[in-house]
C-alpha cells in the first residue's frame, strides 16, 4: 500500500492564499487599498515578519504593489471579472446640471459598473443614508457635495477603506484636494471674464447664489478677475441672485455698478435676472452683454441665447471611475471646461 505524505501549508503560505482568495473572489478589487501590515497580521493571526514575507511573494507575482508612505494596493492593472458597484454620494439634484446623471449612467454601463446613488441633504440624516449604502459593500465611492453643508473628515471617515474619489468640485477653502477628479472651475471663470473683457467690458455684475459668497468662491472670483486684468473690488459688482427683484433695486444696481455686462454663477441666475430687468429697463436688458455657467437650457432659449461655460460630465465620470481604483498618490486631475459662444441679444 502506498501512502501519500501531505504537509500543512506554512503560515506564510496561508497568508498568501488568504489574500489571493480575496482578490480572486472580488472582495479586493484592482487598485483597492489593503490593510496595513499589522492589521493583516491581526486578521490572519500571523506575525509581522510572516505578513511581510507573504506580501513580498505577492508583489513578485505582481498581484499587489507597495508604495512608500502610501500603503499596499491590489495591482490596478489586474483584469476585472464581475461588475463593480459604485456609490455616488451627492447633493446635486436632477435638473441642476444637465447631463450629470445621464453621463454617469453611460460611463458606468460602458465600464461594467453598477451605479448606486446616495442623495444627500444637510436637512436629513445623511450619515444614515451613507451607512445604509455602504452596507451594500460598494467597490468604490465618489463624493460630490457642498463643503458648507458637509464636513470632509466626517465624509471620509464614513467611507472608510472603500476606494474613494472626490469629483466635480472642491469647495473646502484652505484645504488642498487629494486624490480627486475635478473641473477647473477657476479656468472656467477666467474664460468667461476674459471673453467679456475682450468685448470691451470692464464693469461687470456677478450674480451669485448666496448673499455672502463662500470663501472659496470669493477667492475664485478674485483670482479670475486678476488673471484677466480686472480689479475685483472695482470692476466686479457681486449681487446675490434673488427669486424676485424689486424694481427699485434693479434701477439702483444699474446706476451704482455702471455695468455693461453680467456674469452668472449659473445660467438660470442670468435668465431670471434678465426676465426681471426686461420689465423695468427693456433697453438695458437688450444692451447688457451676458455669460452664464453650466450650459443649461436657459442659455439656449430661442431669441434669448447667451454664451455659457460648459462642463463635460461625459469626460468626468470615466476619469473618476478609473481614478477611484488607482493607488492614492494624492495627485489631482483637473478637467478643463469650455466656453460655448452664442450670439446673444447684445
Amino acid at each position: 500500500m502506498q501512502h501519500s505524505l501531505t504537509t500543512a501549508p506554512t503560515k506564510t503560505q496561508q497568508v498568501i492564499d488568504g489574500i489571493k482568495a480575496q482578490i480572486t473572489s472580488g472582495a479586493l478589487l484592482p487598485g483597492a487599498r489593503m490593510l496595513g501590515m499589522r492589521e493583516l497580521g491581526e486578521h490572519f493571526g500571523a506575525s509581522f515578519s510572516v505578513v511581510r514575507s507573504a506580501c513580498a511573494v505577492l508583489e513578485r507575482e505582481r498581484l499587489i504593489v507597495r508604495r512608500d508612505r502610501s500603503g499596499t494596493f491590489v495591482n490596478p492593472d489586474l483584469p476585472l471579472g464581475a461588475s463593480r458597484l459604485a456609490a455616488l454620494f451627492t447633493d446635486v439634484r436632477r435638473g441642476h446640471h444637465e447631463g450629470y446623471f445621464e453621463s454617469l449612467l453611460q460611463a458606468t454601463g460602458e465600464g461594467s459598473v453598477v451605479p448606486m446613488i446616495g442623495a444627500l441633504s444637510a436637512e436629513t440624516n445623511w450619515q444614515r443614508i451613507m451607512r445604509d449604502s455602504l452596507e451594500r459593500q460598494p467597490n468604490l465611492a465618489l463624493l460630490d457635495v457642498e463643503a458648507r453643508r458637509f464636513d470632509l473628515d466626517e465624509l471620509l471617515t464614513l467611507v472608510g477603506r472603500v476606494p474613494c474619489c472626490v469629483v466635480n468640485r472642491w469647495e473646502w477653502h484652505g484645504m488642498t484636494p487629494r486624490h480627486a477628479v475635478l473641473f477647473d472651475y477657476l479656468g472656467g471663470y477666467v474664460q468667461a471674464l476674459n471673453y467679456l473683457r475682450e468685448r470691451g467690458h470692464r464693469r461687470i455684475l456677478m450674480l451669485t447664489n448666496h448673499q455672502q459668497p463662500q470663501p472659496y468662491l470669493r477667492t475664485r472670483i478674485e483670482q479670475a478677475a486678476e488673471a484677466v486684468g480686472l480689479a475685483p473690488a472695482e470692476d466686479l459688482h457681486l449681487v446675490h441672485a434673488l427669486h424676485d427683484y424689486p424694481h427699485a433695486m434693479l434701477t439702483e444696481l444699474l446706476r451704482e455698478s455702471q455695468a455693461t455686462a453680467v456674469f452668472g454663477q449659473a445660467d438660470y441666475l442670468v435668465h431670471r435676472f434678465f426676465q426681471a430687468l426686461a420689465h423695468v429697463a427693456p433697453v438695458a436688458a437688450a444692451e447688457l452683454d451676458r455669460v452664464g455657467f453650466y450650459d443649461q437650457h436657459y442659455s439656449r432659449l430661442p431669441g434669448h441665447e447667451f454664451s455659457s461655460v460648459h462642463l463635460p460630465f461625459a469626460t468626468l465620470w470615466p476619469r473618476a471611475l478609473a481614478r477611484a481604483f488607482a493607488p492614492a498618490d494624492d495627485s489631482v486631475v483637473y478637467i478643463p471646461p469650455t466656453l460655448i459662444i452664442r450670439k446673444g441679444p447684445a
